[in-house]
């Protein structure tokens, strides 16, 4: 994540958080990472029922924000490559491609590769919940139309994406007001974790 965020500083006008170190810890025999980040002030994270408070103005306002925040993460030139930032791989806890938790995922040179391993990752997860014996109901048909559907999806190209841009992990920070009466607001992206080059089509 912190490596995603240092990478969005240098390559992109994208908001994020400033980062200023990168901390790993193995004193419990598991290497665990810390990022010390920049502090918000003044911003909130929004959940359902404050989302439901603010007006439709907010909403336009804060949505048109969080608009051009994503098309600034898209306009960053392609790589030409699926996967990490510096050509890596995601970790294998990544849902799309998780599979035995041992290797990472990617980086793949092609999308004919990307799409392979999103198939096998999606035939482990259907068995690890299928119904005893069986997949579900519709699996097998959805299984077998999965690669044959994505071979001619549009927007195939690999343009940068957080991959999970939900309320909850972006910071709105009022401008002038409170965030029911504000003028405007800034919108900053955090919880880059599994963020990427991907597929168009794949947010």
């Amino acid at each position: 994540e912190g490596e995603d965020m240092i990478f969005l500083k240098q390559h992109s006008q994208v908001r994020v958080p400033d980062v200023y170190a990168i901390l790993e810890d193995s004193k419990y025999g598991q290497v665990v990472y810390h990022i010390v980040m920049e502090f918000i002030e003044g911003g909130y994270t929004l959940d359902y029922n404050m989302w439901k408070a603010i007006s439709d103005d907010a909403h336009d306002k804060i949505c048109k924000r969080i608009a051009e925040q994503l098309i600034l993460l898209r306009s960053i030139p392609s790589e030409g490559y699926y996967g990490r930032v510096h050509n890596q791989g995601w970790e294998p806890s990544f849902m799309p491609f998780r599979t035995r938790y041992k290797e990472l995922s990617g980086p793949y040179k092609t999308y004919e590769e990307f799409i392979s391993a999103l198939k096998t990752g999606a035939e482990v997860q259907c068995s690890i919940s299928s119904w005893g014996s069986n997949f579900a109901p519709g699996v097998p048909l959805w299984l077998d139309k999965f690669v044959p559907t994505l071979a001619t999806a549009n927007g195939r190209e690999p343009v940068f994406t957080h991959i999970d841009p939900a309320l909850r992990n972006m910071i709105i920070r009022p401008l002038e007001g409170t965030m029911a009466t504000a003028k405007d607001y800034e919108v900053i992206l955090i919880d880059w974790s599994f963020s990427g080059w991907f597929p168009a089509w794949m947010q």
